[in-house]
């Protein structure tokens, strides 16, 4: 009957609305001003005032104003957007007047009546009033704000201020409300300036108990883990007792130009994980078990351990005044470790000056089961960010087989070369006076046994692709992170492959711009070997790796792991192998495709249908031919990838590289040396004719260093013109006679 009335009332108010829109000539502003915050607010943060159908129809409705508001302020002329705009709004009107949980209010002169009562119930420390407030008018208004109860004393006085006469919808967010029985008085401020009051009860139950114990399914006893701990009356989440804060550590970034923005979500210890199906959202970490009070109610709670475990999901109610037992222990559903291969997450930011610094984070990279987390200190031209007490052997933090290394990323350039990542340092390598010299930096970082590499070459961001074109032929990179995100990017690490140059693939968060540590991960292989740094980064220098978000990979070309050089004077047959796998139980894990790919092409491939079905392999043989590079790739339910380093098949005499697009991929990344050649240029040009600011102090160090740049762009024509028109002449020869 209910749902009947309120068809009835909708179609009305859709009449009468489209005959006002069209006899007063509707603007584009809101007829009742504040109701998409209103609304918005009451479906994020208090769905409980609603049963299920009226939050769908308020759900379907906000989304729809958001759309028609949008649309109007594109075109301010667009009357029949304007009109939907005012029907839309209406709707929501109608749907709220048929609330049961509103509390309606008339003001007259001096006077207060309240329906139906002058007490409200509500489900916990949070809570909210929907006020339906009257006055001798024909406006509609909504206001939203906020209230802290914790602030009050003896009688809690909460302002509501009436901008306007008629009908106006106030929602008051009520946070911290104390137990029991709560005196307050509602003051109606009116637009005449009379303050109207009404004593108003405000009752929260008792709060309820929950203990919770999280053990690992190595050892039996305590471990830390990423918590989601959700009330089900209101969709929030709520912080266990004892998370972690990690905002300090994270440095909340502001820009030193405005031209970057940042994109850091680093106001505390939660974390976006931006992970499959249900484990998309926020978690905290959790290093120990913890007691704390909890409203009332249906709370949902989901555990993580990272890729290797089993995540939990469960729902318990809790009582007023009675206390929850609850102790999980999330399996694993693979080891890598017993296969030889560990966890690592490449592009990690985050101060550690002390004890106590480390020790928080190395609970968050515990939760996650990511075994060599390398803590980039991170810079720009002007400053340093994510300070750590030093770098080499000593500066390591080890508890047990989980480590952070020191490591930078550095330099950094935004609209020029890219990101430089260095692992495995003994030193911190900064000189301002070369910046945008990043062979300079790779040679210093070698020298020290390090690694260079660059940070987002899946994506191609901040020009990155310009350093490479000029370092990578010079032999100056180890490595590329190729996996950000959800997202796996091959298109410039395959072109190099391509071309003949060695590469291994990576993987890195890049927190706190990312979303949480291991989100991505890079596997190596450190074999029978007892696992430590030094073994994780000999293995990563050989390019034994595979990168994931879900499903394992096992990758051989004979007895070759990826990394690997088969070198082969004559053709001949190589066995291929390859095993895609994960458990269904882990969201995104389970194999949906494998497949081997040769110079960026799929040679073999294999599916599956079934979400239930745990492993993918291939196996068969192929001709050495002229040699080439090879890797597997795996793609996991639920949008998740994996792929491996390659192994390199070689012909004596001859490079692996892709030798008949060799012209193509030579002129793709000529155009690179020719954006570095045209913003050198360009800055050349505003430093003669003086309009280089005066803090545009990057710029200035570039105009001074334009030469040596320009010759590296030179030293990099020279290498590809030799590899198009000698080498490849050669070989064409070579491959003729065979």
């Amino acid at each position: 009957m209910k749902a009947n009335r309120f068809s009835v009332l909708i179609l009305l108010l859709t009449t009468i609305v489209g005959c006002i829109g069209c006899e007063r000539g509707i603007t584009n502003k809101q007829l009742v001003p504040g109701i998409m915050e209103l609304t918005g607010t009451l479906i994020q943060r208090h769905p409980y005032l609603f049963n299920s159908e009226e939050l769908s129809d308020l759900d379907e409705l906000n989304r729809q104003l958001r759309e028609a508001v949008a649309q109007g302020k594109k075109d301010t002329t667009n009357s029949l957007a304007i009109e939907r705009q005012a029907n839309i709004e209406n709707r929501i009107i109608a749907l709220l007047e048929q609330s049961d949980s509103v509390i309606r209010v008339t003001l007259t002169e001096d006077e207060v009546s309240v329906m139906p009562d002058s007490s409200i119930t509500v489900p916990g420390e949070s809570g909210a009033l929907l006020l339906r407030i009257e006055s001798k008018g024909d406006q509609k208004n909504c206001i939203t704000s906020e209230y802290n109860m914790a602030n009050g004393d003896r009688y809690q006085l909460i302002n509501v201020n009436l901008e306007s006469d008629g009908v106006t919808w106030a929602l008051i967010n009520l946070v911290r409300i104390p137990p029991d029985e709560n005196k307050t008085i509602l003051l109606f401020n009116t637009k005449n300036g009379k303050t109207i009051k009404l004593p108003f009860a405000i009752i929260r139950q008792k709060l309820g108990r929950l203990k919770v114990s999280i053990l690992s399914d190595d050892t039996g006893q305590p471990a830390p883990a990423m918590v989601r701990l959700i009330w089900k009356t209101n969709g929030q989440d709520q912080m266990p007792s004892n998370a972690i804060e990690l905002g300090e550590q994270l440095e909340h970034i502001k820009s030193d130009t405005t031209k970057y923005i940042p994109l850091a979500d680093n106001g505390d210890g939660r974390r976006p994980a931006f992970l499959p199906g249900r484990l998309l959202g926020h978690y905290w970490t959790v290093p120990a078990p913890f007691d704390m009070a909890l409203s009332p109610g249906e709370w949902e709670i989901t555990i993580r351990r990272g890729v290797e475990h089993i995540p939990i999901f469960d729902t318990f109610t809790v009582e007023s005044g009675q206390t929850v037992e609850k102790t999980y222990q999330p399996k694993r559903w693979v080891d890598m470790r017993k296969y030889g291969w560990y966890s690592g997450d490449t592009h990690v930011h985050c101060r550690i000056l002390s004890d106590m610094d480390a020790k928080r984070l190395m609970a968050y990279v515990q939760a996650e089961d990511i075994h060599v987390a390398n803590i980039l200190m991170m810079g720009n031209f002007r400053r340093t960010y994510f300070e750590q007490r030093g770098f080499g052997k000593e500066y390591r933090v080890i508890d047990g087989d989980y480590i952070l290394a020191p490591g930078q990323e550095e330099p950094r350039t935004f609209a020029t070369l890219g990101h430089f990542i260095g692992l495995n340092l003994t030193d911190f390598v900064r000189n301002t006076d070369y910046y945008f010299l990043y062979d300079i930096f790779a040679d210093i970082i070698h020298e020290q046994g390090g690694l260079a590499g660059y940070a987002h070459a899946n994506s191609g961001a901040f020009r990155v692709a310009r350093d490479m074109s000029m370092n990578i032929p010079k032999g100056k990179i180890d490595f590329l992170e190729i996996f950000q995100g959800m997202y796996l990017g091959t298109n410039l690490y395959f072109d190099y492959l391509n071309l003949g140059f060695k590469l291994t693939a990576t993987a890195g968060s890049d927190i706190p711009w990312g979303h949480t540590i291991g989100d991505v991960r890079v596997y190596a292989f450190t074999g029978d070997q007892p696992f430590t740094a030094d073994a994780w980064f000999e293995a990563f220098e050989k390019g034994r790796t595979f990168v994931t978000n879900g499903p394992m990979l096992e990758f051989y070309v004979d007895d070759a792991l990826p990394g690997d050089e088969i070198e082969l004077t004559d053709n001949r047959k190589l066995h291929v192998k390859a095993r895609a796998w994960g458990s269904p139980e882990r969201i995104g894990a389970a194999p949906k495709k494998l497949e081997i790919i040769r110079h960026g092409e799929v040679i073999r491939s294999i599916n599956s249908s079934d979400p239930n079905q745990e492993e993918l392999a291939l196996d068969f043989e192929i001709d050495s031919e002229f040699g080439f590079w090879i890797t597997a790739r795996a793609e996991g339910y639920e949008g998740t990838h994996a792929l491996s380093s390659p192994i390199y098949v070689v012909r004596k005499g001859l490079r692996f590289w892709k030798f008949d697009e060799i012209d193509e991929i030579i002129d793709r990344t000529n155009l690179a040396l020719d954006q570095v050649e045209q913003f050198v240029e360009e800055t050349r040009k505003r430093s003669a004719e003086n309009k280089l600011l005066a803090d545009d102090l990057e710029y200035k160090q570039l105009d001074v260093l334009s030469a040596e740049l320009l010759k590296r762009v030179d030293t990099a024509r020279e290498i590809y013109r030799k590899l198009k028109e000698e080498t490849a002449e050669k070989e064409k020869q070579i491959r003729n006679q065979r």
